[in-house]
């Protein structure tokens, strides 16, 4: 019954049911974080720490959890708002409505990626021309990955391992290499590591995992209609 009167008093100092609801998420969203965040404190420092897969501070370690929090709660609460307006709305095809409306969310969500939500954890900035850089943009261009630079990223503030990936739909494709891979690999197993990255986006695992993406609302939506 918590919840429930949580929501009533909620509802009865924020008039408008929309940003009650948003309200509500919010808080529900920020209680489940703090009971899990032993958890996740293990989870994700800990254990990394253990086996020095991580360097990170604990500093940096709860600023990336506040902003992955505050990202997280902040995208539930106007989905999860606009998910009980379209119930109200129609109350017998809702199920129908937020199906077709899951869709293009989960596209635009995918097309933002590189641009909005990748940069508040890690910083990108452009590698300059080289030998490196001329071959890895002359291997995607031949597979048809419109990228028109390649970025290094900061992953040695969080982790000791080293990573490189493709993300971006519709104009926003991004090939990435973080830092630790750069400075510990030679330039032919580079080249080698982001041809594997640049195979999911030719395999086309980008827009897979889109479809899976709305597949997964799908069956959340039927879910709560059942």
């Amino acid at each position: 019954g918590a919840a429930t009167a949580l929501r009533a008093w909620l509802e009865r100092r924020i008039r408008r049911p929309f940003w009650s609801a948003c309200a509500l998420i919010v808080v529900i969203g920020c209680a489940v974080a703090l009971v899990m965040l032993p958890l996740t404190w293990y989870d994700s420092y800990t254990i990394l720490h253990r086996y020095d897969l991580s360097r990170e501070s604990p500093a940096l370690w709860f600023h990336d959890w506040a902003v992955a929090l505050a990202l997280g709660v902040g995208i539930s609460a106007l989905a999860g708002a606009w998910f009980f307006r379209v119930v109200r709305r129609w109350p017998r095809a809702w199920p129908l409505v937020a199906g077709l409306f899951a869709a293009p969310i989960v596209l635009v969500a995918s097309v933002l990626l590189p641009v909005v939500i990748e940069p508040l954890f890690n910083q990108y900035t452009p590698l300059p021309q080289s030998a490196l850089t001329a071959s890895i943009l002359e291997l995607a261009a031949a597979h048809g990955v419109k990228a028109a630079s390649v970025y290094e990223f900061d992953l040695s503030r969080q982790s000791t391992s080293a990573d490189a990936f493709v993300s971006g739909m519709g104009g926003t494709d991004r090939i990435a290499l973080s830092d630790n891979l750069l400075a510990s690999f030679k330039p032919d197993e580079i080249l080698y590591v982001t041809a594997h990255e640049l195979g999911h986006y030719v395999h086309r695992d980008l827009w897979r995992g889109a479809l899976y993406s709305w597949l997964g609302a799908l069956l959340a939506i039927a879910f709560l209609w059942l």
